[in-house]
Parts: C-alpha cells; structure tokens; sequence
C-alpha cells in the first residue's frame, strides 16, 4: 500500500459512501484507476466511467451522461 498525503477526511469520506452511490468519472483507463485504488488502499467506486465511456474530449464537456449510465440513474 503506497502512504500518499490526502485531503483530511478522504478516507472517512469514501468508506461511509453506500456502495453503488457514487461514480468517478475519468479520461484515464478503468483498470488503471482501480490499480491506483488498490493501491493507496481506499475503497473504490463499484462504477467507473472511463476514457471510452467519454462522449467528447473537450474542456467543459459534461460528465453526466456516462456517470448516470454506469450508476443506472
């Protein structure tokens, strides 16, 4: 397990989320992000929308429609 500096609370913050309750949403690749996940030892989200989820590459574009996919909301 890597020991990183954190925002205080970030741990407490993720471990007290219901699973399935929240997304991430990234252009990096899922397997990475789990990876680093894994890694820092914080609990991951069930959904990720990844790079090949995203719809356009452009700055603003919005993230919702591939987070709500992959939540079902």
């Amino acid at each position: 397990m890597i020991s990183e500096p954190r925002p205080p609370g970030v741990t407490e913050l993720l471990r007290g989320q219901r699973p399935g309750a929240w997304a991430l949403v990234t252009s990096n690749d899922e397997h990475r992000v789990r990876g680093r996940f894994a890694r820092t030892g914080l609990p991951a989200p069930e959904a990720v929308a990844d790079a090949d989820a995203v719809l356009a590459f452009a700055p603003g574009s919005p993230p919702h429609p591939p987070a709500g996919a992959v939540t079902g909301e």
